[in-house]
């Protein structure tokens, strides 16, 4: 077993980010560029992306005054249409939006598909039919389109919420595990990105993120107080990364004191990097996507590195609590399975209780995630 090197300054934790990133780069590239689509973080690259689109196909993200180029504004419409009683306006857009899919103006949103089961659910979703269809039903059920309209409305908010908590939000603890991971590991499964599920801390780590966006969000309205606070939480999610079990509150109170004295260190990292910034404009985002995004954040994985060690050292307060060893030291398979026992027992459980399906019960759930009698 032994430590992983960890730079002191800003050259060194930039030469050991290129050397985690040309071990991993096809894992780190695909999820920087997940958390990217998902609208976590770094989504300037999709942005870009979508300028380089519109230069080679000559074709807008938007289409005019007309909106069936832009799914998301599309859904807003529809929903917009709903609320003001105009269903046969709601009715126009989504199927403007679904011609849209068929003619090959676009693609579908689920893996650029516009034929198939699975894409024609996810393009009347996308295209915001699907919206028209509940409240179909609903009215029939009600008798009151305003009724229908808001119960809908309602109903598409919160489950908007449930999934930026519990989906989008919790992305950027899950990238931040796995660079730690890939700091000290040359191979990393990619069923890590499942390592809160298996140790039952989902919810706890979802909620301490929701946490410190709340507090971020408040000290924004001052601007200078939000700067600040950007840099004091900052390490909040490396924290989570490493100790899910750790208590909002005191995730946050860690990273001030980790942060203090290191701030400006932090700021000068993130301004190291504006010449990558001004190049993903230039090239729409292609050095983004393939390079500079996971560049920055294996730089910020070893700044936090360097930092952890240093506050461990000065025993800082609370510094206990961040307590995962062999994410720094290299261990062998059977140590790691030991030390992560909660996992491997939840992995033994389901291998156990696997069952192996023929026929249509095994069509249904596969294709459809259907258990059938």
């Amino acid at each position: 077993m032994s430590m992983t090197v960890t730079g002191t300054n800003r050259k060194e934790w930039k030469q050991n980010a290129r050397r985690v990133l040309r071990t991993h780069y096809l894992l780190l590239v695909v999820l920087c560029l997940i958390i990217a689509c998902f609208g976590t973080e770094y989504n300037y690259m999709v942005d870009n992306a979508g300028s380089y689109y519109e230069l080679v196909t000559g074709k807008p993200l938007e289409n005019g005054n007309t909106l069936k180029l832009n799914p998301h504004k599309t859904r807003e419409k529809v929903l917009g249409d709903l609320i003001e009683d105009n269903t046969e306006a709601g009715n126009a857009d989504a199927a403007q939006q679904l011609e849209a899919y068929r003619d090959g103006e676009i693609t579908g949103e689920i893996l650029g598909r516009n034929r198939g089961i699975f894409a024609t659910f996810a393009n009347l979703f996308s295209s915001g039919k699907l919206y028209m269809i509940i409240f179909g039903g609903l009215h029939s059920i009600i008798h009151s389109s305003r009724f229908a309209s808001a119960f809908l409305v309602l109903v598409v908010m919160l489950a908007d919420l449930a999934v930026w908590i519990f989906l989008k939000n919790m992305i950027s603890a899950i990238l931040r595990r796995m660079f730690l991971e890939a700091r000290t590991y040359e191979v990393v499964p990619v069923s890590h990105i499942l390592h809160f599920k298996l140790l039952g801390r989902w919810v706890r780590t979802a909620m301490t993120l929701l946490v410190v966006y709340i507090f971020e969000l408040l000290w924004w309205v001052t601007i200078i107080g939000g700067v600040i606070k950007h840099y004091s939480y900052h390490l909040v999610p490396f924290i989570v990364a490493e100790n899910p079990d750790i208590k909002p509150l005191e995730a946050i109170r860690l990273s001030r004191r980790m942060m203090k004295g290191h701030k400006m260190e932090c700021f000068f990292i993130d301004l190291s990097y504006i010449g990558w910034a001004i190049l993903g404009l230039i090239t729409f985002g292609l050095t983004d996507v393939f390079w500079a995004v996971p560049y920055k954040i294996a730089a910020k994985t070893e700044f936090y590195a360097a930092i952890r060690f240093a506050s461990k050292n000065a025993s800082l307060e609370g510094t206990d609590r961040l307590n995962d060893r062999y994410l720094y030291e290299t261990a062998d398979e059977q140590l790691l399975r030991s030390t992560y026992q909660n996992i491997e027992e939840t992995k033994k459980y389901i291998d156990e209780h696997r069952v192996t399906l023929e026929g249509k019960r095994a069509f249904f759930a596969k294709n459809f995630g259907l258990w059938t009698g």
